[in-house]
């Protein structure tokens, strides 16, 4: 059996993920978004988060819930897939076994630090070719980045228009009044972001 653990109480689950600097992990730990789960609220021997779409186990891969943990997919949970990020090999071996017809590959990491050069940032966004411009994403953008498969994941961690406008931030590239990419906090976390950035191959 297993049992979700709040928001409220994530960081009730840290200890489990001390290993890893993801912020994903820190966003649900931190309180700020994601879901996790334990299979023992009192023992506390395993343990997986859920932020997006990506799914983080860790603790002991043989205790008796361990399989629940990486079977068990929530009923209110509407993407068509999900990426799993086990702690180690004994976790790996475990979710081929639950899900054996997956596809496996490896997550490449990027640099952690938030000190950008704002001067080249600016240099990057005065170069635009004239036919496009930047637009912040607002309430409208929104509402369409929500119903449109690929920019979907600029804002579909936050609750409502007004979460993701008190909490994150984004801007759209548009071209001819239609937004052809554009970069956003995929989630937040203290002190940080996760940026989620596409560009529909046609304007890359």
């Amino acid at each position: 059996m297993i049992f979700e653990i709040g928001r409220k109480d994530g960081q009730l689950l840290a200890p489990f993920f001390e290993y890893t600097e993801e912020t994903l992990v820190l966003s649900y730990t931190q309180g700020h978004m994601g879901r996790g789960w334990t299979d023992d609220p009192e023992r506390l021997t395993c343990a997986k988060i859920l932020t997006g779409d990506f799914c983080f186990l860790a603790g002991d891969h043989n205790a008796p819930d361990a399989a629940a943990l990486v079977k068990d997919i929530p009923v209110d949970y509407a993407i068509p897939w999900i990426l799993y990020a086990p702690q180690n090999e004994g976790w790996n071996a475990l979710v081929e076994a639950v899900w054996p017809e997956h596809d496996k590959y490896k997550r490449y990491a990027i640099r952690k630090d938030t000190c950008f050069d704002r001067e080249r940032l600016e240099g990057f966004a005065g170069a635009l070719p004239e036919e496009y411009r930047l637009a912040p994403i607002d309430k409208e953008l929104y509402g369409w980045a929500l119903g449109v498969g690929w920019a979907r994941d600029f804002v579909s961690q936050f609750s409502s228009a007004e979460d993701f406008l008190a909490r994150g931030l984004g801007y759209c590239v548009m071209y001819g009044g239609e937004p052809v990419g554009g970069a956003s906090s995929f989630t937040v976390y203290s002190g940080g972001i996760e940026i989620q950035i596409e560009v529909m191959k046609e304007h890359r």
